[in-house]
Protein backbone atom coordinates (compact mmCIF):
# COMPACT_ATOMS: atom_id res chain seq x y z
CA UNK A 1 0.00 0.00 0.00
CA UNK A 2 1.44 3.31 -1.08
CA UNK A 3 2.05 6.15 1.75
CA UNK A 4 -0.82 8.17 0.11
CA UNK A 5 -3.22 5.16 0.44
CA UNK A 6 -2.12 4.48 3.77
CA UNK A 7 -2.85 8.16 4.84
CA UNK A 8 -6.41 8.19 3.11
CA UNK A 9 -7.17 4.83 5.14
CA UNK A 10 -6.26 6.21 8.16
CA UNK A 11 -8.60 9.57 7.78
CA UNK A 12 -11.51 7.53 6.71
CA UNK A 13 -11.24 5.19 9.58
CA UNK A 14 -10.83 7.74 12.19
CA UNK A 15 -14.19 9.28 10.07
CA UNK A 16 -16.14 6.53 9.88
CA UNK A 17 -15.60 4.19 12.39
CA UNK A 18 -17.69 5.59 15.24
CA UNK A 19 -20.89 4.38 13.56
CA UNK A 20 -22.61 1.93 11.05
CA UNK A 21 -23.86 3.41 7.92
CA UNK A 22 -26.89 3.04 7.14
CA UNK A 23 -28.65 3.26 3.82
CA UNK A 24 -31.81 3.83 3.27
CA UNK A 25 -34.00 2.42 0.73
CA UNK A 26 -36.45 4.94 -1.49
CA UNK A 27 -38.38 1.50 -2.55
CA UNK A 28 -42.21 1.19 -1.22
CA UNK A 29 -44.92 -1.04 -1.03
CA UNK A 30 -46.70 -1.60 -4.44
CA UNK A 31 -43.36 -0.08 -6.29
CA UNK A 32 -43.51 -1.34 -9.99
CA UNK A 33 -39.85 -0.52 -11.90
CA UNK A 34 -39.66 0.93 -15.05
CA UNK A 35 -36.90 -1.69 -16.38
CA UNK A 36 -37.88 -4.89 -18.47
CA UNK A 37 -37.00 -8.01 -16.83
CA UNK A 38 -34.83 -8.87 -19.79
CA UNK A 39 -32.43 -5.92 -18.89
CA UNK A 40 -32.67 -6.80 -15.28
CA UNK A 41 -31.46 -10.26 -16.06
CA UNK A 42 -27.82 -11.58 -14.75
CA UNK A 43 -26.64 -13.95 -17.55
CA UNK A 44 -27.30 -17.28 -17.33
CA UNK A 45 -29.73 -16.42 -15.35
CA UNK A 46 -33.53 -15.27 -16.80
CA UNK A 47 -35.40 -13.45 -15.02
CA UNK A 48 -38.60 -15.37 -14.59
CA UNK A 49 -41.90 -14.59 -16.03
CA UNK A 50 -43.25 -11.88 -14.21
CA UNK A 51 -47.25 -12.78 -13.23
CA UNK A 52 -48.09 -8.67 -13.94
CA UNK A 53 -50.90 -8.03 -16.63
CA UNK A 54 -50.12 -7.96 -19.90
CA UNK A 55 -50.39 -4.00 -19.51
CA UNK A 56 -47.89 -3.65 -17.60
CA UNK A 57 -44.77 -5.62 -18.30
CA UNK A 58 -42.27 -4.36 -15.61
CA UNK A 59 -41.68 -6.35 -12.67
CA UNK A 60 -43.04 -5.19 -9.25
CA UNK A 61 -40.63 -4.46 -6.09
CA UNK A 62 -41.39 -7.97 -4.86
CA UNK A 63 -40.90 -9.75 -8.03
CA UNK A 64 -37.35 -8.23 -7.90
CA UNK A 65 -36.73 -8.54 -4.68
CA UNK A 66 -37.14 -12.32 -4.88
CA UNK A 67 -35.30 -12.76 -8.52
CA UNK A 68 -32.14 -11.00 -6.77
CA UNK A 69 -32.36 -12.99 -3.46
CA UNK A 70 -32.98 -16.13 -5.43
CA UNK A 71 -29.87 -14.98 -8.00
CA UNK A 72 -27.86 -14.22 -4.90
CA UNK A 73 -28.63 -17.10 -2.54
CA UNK A 74 -25.63 -19.32 -3.63
CA UNK A 75 -23.12 -17.11 -4.18
CA UNK A 76 -24.02 -16.14 -0.12
CA UNK A 77 -23.93 -19.35 1.30
CA UNK A 78 -20.60 -20.23 -1.02
CA UNK A 79 -19.05 -16.71 0.59
CA UNK A 80 -18.73 -15.23 -2.94
CA UNK A 81 -20.46 -12.58 -1.58
CA UNK A 82 -19.86 -10.88 1.20
CA UNK A 83 -22.89 -9.24 3.06
CA UNK A 84 -22.40 -5.93 5.49
CA UNK A 85 -19.11 -5.40 3.68
CA UNK A 86 -18.01 -1.78 2.44
CA UNK A 87 -15.13 -1.75 -0.30
CA UNK A 88 -13.07 1.16 0.62
CA UNK A 89 -10.32 0.83 -1.68
CA UNK A 90 -9.12 -0.94 -4.81
CA UNK A 91 -5.74 -1.17 -6.53
CA UNK A 92 -4.98 -3.34 -9.06
CA UNK A 93 -1.50 -4.79 -8.69
CA UNK A 94 1.11 -5.11 -11.06
CA UNK A 95 1.51 -7.17 -14.18
CA UNK A 96 -2.26 -8.28 -13.87
CA UNK A 97 -1.96 -10.54 -11.07
CA UNK A 98 -5.19 -9.66 -9.36
CA UNK A 99 -6.54 -6.50 -6.87
CA UNK A 100 -5.71 -5.30 -3.40
CA UNK A 101 -9.03 -4.76 -1.64
CA UNK A 102 -9.55 -3.33 1.21
CA UNK A 103 -12.47 -4.00 2.78
CA UNK A 104 -14.30 -3.17 6.29
CA UNK A 105 -16.93 -5.84 7.67
CA UNK A 106 -20.27 -3.76 9.42
CA UNK A 107 -21.33 -6.75 10.98
CA UNK A 108 -18.39 -5.88 13.76
CA UNK A 109 -18.81 -2.12 13.66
Amino acid sequence: MSEASGKYMDEYEEKNSSHRPRWPSPAYPGLVGNILPEFLSFSGCPFSEPPSTPQQPFPTLKETYDYLRDFAEPFIEKGSIRLNTEVVRIDELADAKGWDVAIRDWNFG
